[in-house]
């Protein structure tokens, strides 16, 4: 059997440190010769991270400016390996996740890696309704993503190539397109640095490939009123995300993106009004709020990302 090539996995956390125990445990478990543990604390209290990335055996870095792709961009900075795994705090990699990850990385194309995000737990009502319209899950089959790839509005509809809860990417394609700081928790724009990320790999004239025997176990937002929130900011980020490509980018599949997913909500509203579908037309309606909200929320992350 080949040897994988060594990874190494980032940890970007805030608030959290209850979480990381469980996080960090599932990736030691399966850590080789070579492997680096890394622990992005983005933030500057001392929470318990320090203790719980100890008690791992992780290294621990310090990002204390707000923002997951100020993290990122620090994790990519501070990583020894030529591979970059990112996983989530409140996500458990399932065994043999580094190795898939590492199969996808299977030609010099491949700038980036995801894998199947599965859930953690279906305990509560909100959980089950996030995995009912929200799912993380990709599917069952390997995909490439490149610029001849076929699908409605991509590459701005990244979603379709995976989630920054599971990836990894060559440290140095990192490292030279970097995560927008301005995008993502943290900011004004609250989400879809890892969307961001994508699209400008394909855009780049990489690829993208998804594995779906990279698995990871995320916890999903227990409360509906957790959930309430979360679908705002989703909202929220996409919209920053695709107003980001059709100004920035000039990209003319952008606004016809915006359109659809505003139109998608809107028949999301209309099907829970109507009970033909069963989760509450509220979550629907929190999102398409939040879209409107997005232009506005990525101008004022650029002015405190110019301030910074």
């Amino acid at each position: 059997m080949t040897a994988r090539p060594p990874f190494t996995v980032a940890v970007c956390t805030r608030g959290r440190p209850h979480a990381l125990p469980a996080c960090l445990l599932s990736v030691a478990a399966q850590r080789e010769d070579g492997d680096e543990l890394l622990v992005v604390h983005n933030d500057e209290r001392d929470d318990g991270t320090a203790a719980a990335a100890e008690a791992a055996g992780a290294r621990l870095v310090r990002e204390p400016r707000p923002g997951l792709d100020r993290a990122r961009n620090r994790a990519l900075a501070e990583a020894r390996n030529e591979l970059v795994a990112f996983l989530d705090d409140d996500a458990r990699a399932e065994p043999g996740w580094l190795a898939a990850l590492a199969r996808g990385f299977d030609r010099e194309e491949v700038s980036c890696v995801t894998g199947r995000v599965l859930a953690a737990e279906l305990r509560t009502d909100a959980q089950r309704l996030f995995e009912a319209c929200k799912s993380f899950d990709r599917g069952t089959e390997v995909r490439r993503f490149h610029r001849n790839y076929r699908a409605p509005f991509f590459p701005v509809r990244a979603g379709i190539m995976g989630t920054g809860c599971n990836m990894a990417c060559r440290r140095e394609v990192g490292r030279r397109l970097g995560f927008d700081p301005a995008l993502d928790v943290g900011t004004p724009a609250r989400g879809c640095g890892d969307l961001d990320f994508y699209y400008r790999v394909i855009r780049a004239g990489g690829e993208v490939v998804y594995r779906p025997d990279a698995v990871v176990r995320h916890v999903h937002r227990d409360s509906i009123e957790a959930l309430r929130r979360l679908r705002y900011d989703y909202g929220v980020g996409s919209a920053a995300f695709a107003w980001k490509c059709m100004t920035e980018h000039r990209d003319p599949k952008a606004p016809l993106f915006l359109a659809w997913k505003i139109l998608f909500h809107v028949a999301e509203i209309a099907a829970g009004t109507l009970r033909l579908r069963r989760w509450p037309p509220g979550l629907a309606w929190q999102e398409l709020r939040g879209m409107f909200a997005g232009p506005r929320a990525l101008a004022r992350a650029r002015r405190e990302e110019r301030g910074a």
